[in-house]
């Protein structure tokens, strides 16, 4: 994951998260995949990864 969007990510986003979302996209003609983690009542992302599948790595 690019370092920048590690800095930018709240060190307490895991607090209270109960209601989340975690999905898959491709970009770049569909050869690169990113997994995104959501919480879904703030709408603000609390975990990505490169890679297909990076979340059953965790």
């Amino acid at each position: 994951m690019n370092e920048s969007l590690r800095q930018e990510l709240d060190p307490n986003r895991l607090d209270n998260l109960f209601i989340l979302g975690v999905d898959e996209i491709s970009y770049r003609k569909h050869h690169n995949y990113l997994t995104l983690v959501t919480n879904h009542e703030t709408g603000k992302i609390v975990y990505g990864a490169e890679g297909k599948r990076a979340n059953e790595s965790r």
